[in-house]
C-alpha cells in the first residue's frame, strides 16, 4: 500500500467519524428539545473539524518522517491519482459554495449556513479520498 493510499484511508475514517460525531451532537440536542438554529454549534463543529484534520496531519507527518532520508516521492501514477482526487474535491466544494450562497441570500440562520460549509468540507474530504482509493485499487481510467 502506498503512502497516498494510507493517507486516503485515514481521511475516510477521520472525515466519516468527524461528520458522524457532529451529527450525533446536533441530533441529540434537537431530540432534547433545542431548536436547530438556537443551539450552540460552534465548539462542537470546531472540535469535529480538528477530529477530521489532526489524524490526517499526523499520518502525513509520520510518513514524511519515515521517508525523510530515502528521497522517496510520488511517481507519475501517484500524481495523476492525486490530481483526480483534487479535481473531485474542488467540484464538491464548488457545489457546496452554491448551497452556502443560496442559504445566505435567503436569510437562513447561521447554524444552517455553517452546517452547509461543514458538510461541504467533509464531503470533499470523503469524495477526494474515495477517488484516491479507487485510483490505487482499480487504476486511473483514461479520458
Amino acid at each position: 500500500m502506498s503512502d497516498g493510499e494510507r493517507v486516503a484511508w485515514v481521511t475516510v475514517a477521520s472525515a466519516g467519524l468527524g461528520m458522524l460525531a457532529f451529527a450525533v451532537v446536533v441530533l441529540s440536542r434537537i431530540l432534547d428539545g433545542t431548536l436547530a438554529g438556537d443551539q450552540p454549534y460552534s465548539f462542537p463543529m470546531i472540535g469535529c473539524m480538528f477530529l477530521i484534520v489532526v489524524p490526517i496531519w499526523v499520518t502525513r507527518a509520520v510518513l514524511l518522517k519515515r521517508n525523510g532520508g530515502t528521497n522517496v516521492g510520488p511517481d507519475e501514477r501517484d500524481r495523476d491519482i492525486l490530481r483526480r482526487a483534487d479535481q473531485t474535491k474542488f467540484g464538491i466544494l464548488l457545489m457546496a459554495c452554491v448551497v452556502v450562497l443560496a442559504l445566505a441570500f435567503n436569510g437562513s440562520d447561521h447554524f444552517w449556513i455553517a452546517s452547509a460549509v461543514f458538510a461541504g468540507l467533509g464531503l470533499s474530504f470523503l469524495g477526494g479520498a474515495a477517488v484516491q482509493i479507487n485510483g490505487y485499487r482499480r487504476g486511473i481510467p483514461a479520458w
